[in-house]
């Protein structure tokens, strides 16, 4: 529970220090549980930039935590196209 908590910071700090005025970042945590394991559901979202990238930072060590990657499960990455009426 403790790597849940520190990974629930970690991701909130990147996403706040990540963005810019120009740039949404909008997120959702909620808990679930899967095969009996407590884990959370994030779901983040963002607009990309003019190059239709987006760049998330994630760092394995941190805070005193090791190994932060084996924590990340079942990652999707959905694109979506839409037209501007601008």
């Amino acid at each position: 529970m403790k790597s849940l908590r520190s990974l629930l910071i970690i991701l909130s700090i990147l996403v706040f220090s990540c963005q810019k005025d120009t740039n949404e970042v909008s997120y959702s945590v909620s808990p679930v549980t899967i095969e009996g394991q407590s884990m959370l559901k994030i779901n983040m979202s963002a607009k990309a930039d003019i190059d239709g990238e987006t760049a998330f930072l994630f760092l394995n060590n941190s805070w005193g935590e090791e190994n932060l990657h084996n924590t990340i499960h079942s990652v999707k990455t959905i694109r979506c196209h839409f037209r501007s009426n601008y």
